[in-house]
């Protein structure tokens, strides 16, 4: 990882305590209070600017100068400061833009809240506004470093001593609490969230035995201990509207434990909630692979939440690539515990990840139509799929980067391309973009492949191709390729594949498409579309026509 801080006052001591807590972190300085010179050059590829300023840097006398100000001028400023921030952010440079703390205590006192454009009150306007100017570019990060500050108490933040003495504007505690946040915000840019969290049932959302007590587990609002359970359920439930899926693993009778979740008044989180589950007297590694299976997700995607120690241990043995927690011995902490895991870290959400949980419940629906479906013929038929492909465009950059950064299994290169390589692409000439949206009875898949095409000595190349594993199986990937084919036409097409641990999955796709392979190097394939080979449109999925952004 490679920062550079870029901000208004001294930062050494920042970047002495992220050296300390992060030892092979690259931390450089931009020279002082030189911010708009250095984030309105070039950027340098693989480092992430972070900008840390404070109200002086945007009005003269800080404070007091924002005060002197007219109400309407109050609002030009802060105008003024989002638009220089989205300057900074356009060239799709990484960058972390650290929000204005609140005041200790505002020039006004306590009439601040009553005045038009108070202090407090613009600078939760101002900070909403970097937020706002921000939201357009996949490659930068809010940074709430005002919240930390006002957590860690807003006097004990800073030492007056220290800003006089260089304008260094952290104490050293402090520098040390915002070095630990501000890493883990720069690692959800590197490592992506866990997608599923797997949950124990007994003694994990509910006190006592399902077997034993049946429906007189504690759960509910009538003691403490079921209060401390709801509060559990309720933080779980906020993951999900994340987009993280949930599962239960739980040794257990299977029919005593669904009628809880059916059933019990105190229950927050219902077996609706649930994407899957394996309640049995199977080893819970066991289960957790076999959920892995199912919804077709690598192990590495779970994370794993279990009040007895014995069975996180033999998790973290049996499956290395999962992220088990420290959970603690009482139930009171639960919540908290879990609010604070840094397991489901992302800092930004599409609309893809809201609906998540709702479209593997509808993949749930379409096993079952399967297992009730005569052929698999009759079974994509009755699905009703249909695709819209389109030529992207800005406003669905986040979307594609998302794709590009976490696709595995179905990328044919794993090309990891961010905001500041695909921005341009989206209007290049020597490049085409397709991404394609799918719908089918069960409802929106969302946007859920891209397809890169880039002309290279006279030849077309599929040089990226990736397809979210959730809609395999219904050859949606060979309508997309298709639709690449006739976007670019059959002339000497080339396509690019480069084998991973994780995407054997892709290995026989281009020959299933009528590619012969051309050359064959130790970093990647080549393959070369042969006349009149291109496969039929797979005829259980409807193209619709017009565009399609928004993701």
């Amino acid at each position: 990882m490679r920062l550079r801080l870029v901000g208004s006052s001294t930062l050494d001591p920042l970047a002495q305590a992220i050296r300390r807590a992060a030892p092979a972190c690259q931390v450089s300085l931009a020279p002082y209070a030189q911010f708009r010179q250095a984030l309105l050059g070039p950027s340098e590829p693989g480092i992430v600017d972070v900008l840390v300023t404070d109200l002086d840097a945007w009005i003269p006398d800080g404070a007091h100068g924002l005060m002197a100000l007219s109400p309407a001028d109050r609002v030009r400023v802060r105008e003024e400061m989002a638009r220089d921030v989205g300057a900074f952010a356009a060239g799709g440079r990484h960058l972390v833009v650290a929000t204005l703390p609140a005041p200790v205590r505002p020039v006004l006192g306590y009439a601040d809240w009553q005045a038009p454009e108070g202090e407090s009150a613009w600078i939760h306007a101002a900070n909403a506004a970097l937020a706002e100017a921000l939201r357009a570019h996949p490659s930068t990060r809010l940074w709430d470093l005002g919240g930390l500050r006002a957590a860690f108490g807003l006097a004990a933040s800073e030492d007056p001593r220290l800003l006089f003495l260089g304008d260094i504007r952290m104490s050293p505690d402090f520098a040390a609490a915002a070095a630990a946040d501000l890493l883990r915000l720069v690692g959800t840019l590197e490592v992506p969230p866990c997608k599923v969290l797997a949950l124990d049932l007994d003694g994990t959302l509910w006190g006592g035995l399902a077997g034993e007590e049946g429906l007189g587990v504690a759960v509910g609002p009538e003691s403490p201990l079921g209060k401390a359970f709801q509060a559990f359920q309720r933080q779980v439930l906020s993951l999900k509207r994340r987009g993280v899926l949930l599962v239960a693993v739980s040794k257990n009778d299977e029919a005593a434990a669904l009628e809880i979740l059916d059933r019990h008044p105190g229950m927050l989180l219902r077996r609706s909630d649930l994407a899957a589950w394996r309640i049995n007297w199977e080893d819970k590694a066991s289960n957790l692979k076999a959920l892995a299976a199912e919804l077709n997700l690598g192990l590495d995607s779970f994370a794993f939440w279990d009040d007895q120690p014995f069975e996180r241990e033999w998790v973290r043995q049996a499956c290395p690539g999962v992220k088990v927690a420290e959970v603690p011995a009482d139930p009171a902490r639960y919540a908290s515990a879990l609010a604070a895991w840094s397991a489901f870290d992302a800092s930004a959400l599409t609309e893809e990840d809201r609906l998540r949980g709702g479209q593997y419940a509808a993949e749930r629906s379409r096993r079952e139509l399967q297992a009730s479906s005569g052929t698999l013929e009759d079974y994509l038929a009755s699905l009703q799929t249909r695709v819209r492909i389109f030529r992207p465009e800005a406003g669905d950059l986040a979307r594609l980067v998302q794709l590009f950064q976490r696709t595995n299994q179905f990328n044919l290169t794993t090309r990891r391309r961010d905001e500041a390589e695909l921005k341009p692409l989206l209007s290049s000439r020597d490049a085409r973009v397709l991404a394609m949206r799918l719908t089918d009875r069960f409802g929106d898949q969302g946007l859920v492949g891209v397809a890169m095409l880039e002309r290279r000595e006279g030849a077309w190349q599929v040089s990226d191709f990736l397809m979210s594993c959730r809609v395999l199986g219904r050859q949606a990937e060979t309508a997309l390729l298709l639709a690449c084919l006739k976007e670019i036409g059959e002339g000497k097409v080339l396509a690019i594949r480069v084998p991973t641990a994780k995407n054997g999955l892709t290995a026989d796709f281009y020959p299933s498409c009528g590619f012969v392979l051309e050359s064959a190097a130790a970093e990647a394939q080549t393959f070369r579309l042969q006349a009149g080979k291109a496969p039929a449109w797979p005829a259980w999925i409807v193209r619709e026509e017009g565009a399609a952004h928004g993701s």
